[in-house]
């Protein structure tokens, strides 16, 4: 520990929510044991979303070293839930979402501590989300998220140079932080980073974006669930712009136009040649678009992906359009509540096993 002794270092919660991740705990757990950070200065907060598989027992048994507390209400709830159960039983005062699915670097919890130690400025720290996959259309689905032709810019693809930004995944938070901003909405079943981040930006806190950390990401593994998953985040976008209508850009915004003109086009085809024509002409665009893109990726990763390139971006945008626009008439018009994959119980309700 070159910038901060042991006696100086914050007590650290790791708080996990997890559902089903038994393929990929061992290697989350085996990165949580190496952390070059006294062992005696974190512990593993895990909160199970209703688990079916082998996870709980994974989480209990492996030999890890490092203080763990295993919460398994056998309940179904969101990420945000989870999050905010394990939260309310971290003794930290760093706060780290670590998300099942992946794995840190083995600096995480070492460079996140002393850069909210080191700024009272900061209210979070993130770093560079790296896209693994253990198929070949998993990575084909990760390395599409990297692209800004992909999500846009954000998290997924975050540049080498260390920055002020409005959002990081899987940062890490101080708790007087949280304290004054609120723990994570349980309303935003998905993508409730983002909502978080920015209640923390509006309070005058900046959040760190340094690439000199990693977390390392297990792609969906096909083009329908990477479809879902994009669902889910247009869905939940509408919630955040909800609650915070300065929270738009024009990204948010941009696939659902692009699917609305295309039907409209297209439901007036039949009666209009102008709207053949300048249906072909929007096809063409985003098709060359997806192309041309597809074309940059496959170039440096392998031309055996190009296909799958263009489905990646197809499956991120439609997905977002389709979940977008539901939320929209869903949340907006008709007012409804959220309903997300995962039924919805907030934290303070659940008991601790």
């Amino acid at each position: 520990m070159d910038t901060l002794s042991k006696r100086e270092l914050p007590f650290v919660s790791l708080v996990m929510s997890f559902r089903n991740e038994e393929k990929f705990l061992p290697v989350s757990l085996a990165a949580i044991e190496s952390q070059d950070y006294p062992k005696d200065r974190y512990e593993l907060i895990a909160v199970d979303g209703g688990s079916t598989d082998r996870s709980v027992e994974i989480l209990k048994s492996s030999p890890i070293s490092v203080s763990r507390t295993v919460i398994a209400t056998g309940k179904s709830l969101t990420i945000p839930a989870a999050m905010n159960l394990g939260i309310r039983n971290a003794r930290g005062s760093v706060i780290i979402k670590l998300d099942a699915h992946g794995y840190a670097s083995g600096n995480f919890i070492r460079t996140i501590a002393e850069r909210l130690t080191e700024d009272a400025r900061l209210g979070a720290v993130g770093g560079h989300i790296v896209q693994l996959g253990d198929t070949p259309v998993a990575q084909a689905n990760g390395w599409a998220r990297t692209s800004a032709f992909g999500p846009g810019k954000g998290p997924y693809t975050a540049g080498q140079n260390e920055a002020y930004v409005s959002t990081v995944q899987c940062g890490g938070y101080r708790r007087d932080v949280l304290n004054s901003v609120g723990v994570f909405d349980e309303e935003i079943g998905v993508g409730e980073d983002e909502e978080i981040n920015w209640r923390i930006v509006k309070a005058g806190y900046k959040i760190l974006f340094t690439p000199e950390i990693q977390f390392f990401y297990f792609a969906r593994p096909t083009l329908s669930a990477l479809f879902k998953q994009y669902l889910w985040y247009g869905d939940a976008r509408t919630l955040v712009l909800r609650k915070h209508p300065d929270f738009l850009r024009i990204k948010h915004l941009a696939p659902a136009a692009l699917l609305l003109a295309i039907l409209l086009l297209f439901s007036s085809a039949i009666v209009s040649e102008s709207s053949r024509y300048l249906l072909a002409i929007l096809l063409g665009i985003y098709g060359l678009g997806v192309l041309t893109s597809s074309a940059f990726l496959a170039n440096d990763k392998g031309w055996s992906y190009f296909p799958t390139f263009v489905g990646s971006f197809c499956a991120m945008h439609f997905g977002y359009a389709v979940g977008f626009l539901r939320g929209v008439l869903n949340y907006w018009i008709f007012a409804r509540p959220a309903r997300f994959p995962v039924p919805k119980q907030r934290a303070e309700e659940l008991p601790i096993d």
